[in-house]
């Protein structure tokens, strides 16, 4: 599978450049039916390694995995069946991400012997073990998985106060919705994610015709939604305005409100 990687960047220390040319990555799935209430994942591996889980679809479990230079393997087993075993041969690097259903209760056995918990009520955690992967260059194995057509690029329990987009021209959609209870960013194509300060977030498009759904919780005290160097729309005290045309504007059930944006079409923004 070869993609083209547009970027997302936490903090203001990187270059914001999509790569010169696309990169191949071989990734293996598998689909398992899980009834039970308490999953064990159990890592296997002498490498190092990454561990991502996202919280999903009831009755059921999705692996992705990721060794470029071995053979990753996973099965569901144990006495109860209820032990979800990762391994990989051959391989000094591993990325696992395991999609699991959503009121299950998750247990971590890693090679290092550490034993984790995933609280209940946490969407998503991540582990890694062995020496530290290098994340500039590793794209996020969220994105290998698009559901409903969209890739979840990034997620954090904590609402960033700016998320500013360079290019917007490069935008045929735009859609910031408060209504969720995380922040996340939704993207029709995978991005590769830059660590920095997550109370700054840039995003590059890239390429032209792409798409970009800001989630926020609905009781957001500030936020700051930046294009083009231009206020676009600002949450503050409780309060949201907007400041550019070309939108429109839903209210929803339960408070919920979604803006939607179409910067490519000569967004003008006071």
């Amino acid at each position: 599978m070869t993609v083209a990687w547009n970027v997302i960047v936490l903090g203001l220390s990187f270059a914001l450049t999509p790569p010169a040319r696309a990169q191949e990555w071989e990734v293996t799935r598998r689909a398992f039916t899980f009834l039970d209430g308490t999953l064990t994942i159990d890592v296997i591996s002498e490498g190092s390694g990454s561990l991502q889980i996202l919280r999903g679809e009831a009755g059921r479990i999705e692996v992705a995995a990721r060794a470029p230079r071995g053979l990753p393997g996973f099965a569901l087993g144990g006495r109860e069946g209820d032990e979800l075993r990762l391994t990989a041969l051959g391989a000094g690097q591993v990325d696992y991400l395991v999609m699991v259903p959503e009121d299950i209760r998750v247990r971590v056995r890693l090679p290092e012997r550490r034993n984790v918990e995933v609280p209940s009520t946490r969407p998503a955690a991540n582990y890694t073990w062995g020496r530290q992967p290098q994340r500039s260059r590793l794209a996020d194995l969220a994105a290998m998985t698009p559901e409903g057509g969209y890739y979840l690029s990034y997620h954090s329990r904590g609402v960033p106060r700016t998320l500013s987009v360079d290019d917007p021209g490069n935008l045929a959609l735009l859609e910031v919705r408060f209504g969720g209870n995380d922040f996340r960013l939704e993207t029709d194509r995978p991005v590769a994610v830059r660590e920095g300060r997550a109370d700054h977030i840039e995003y590059r498009a890239g390429q032209a015709g792409s798409k970009l759904i800001a989630t926020l919780p609905i009781d957001t005290r500030e936020f700051r939604l930046v294009l083009g160097g231009k206020l676009a729309l600002e949450a503050k005290g409780g309060e949201i305005r907007s400041y550019c045309e070309q939108l429109v504007s839903q209210r929803l059930r339960e408070g919920r409100i979604i803006y939607t944006y179409t910067p490519s079409n000569r967004l003008i923004c006071r």
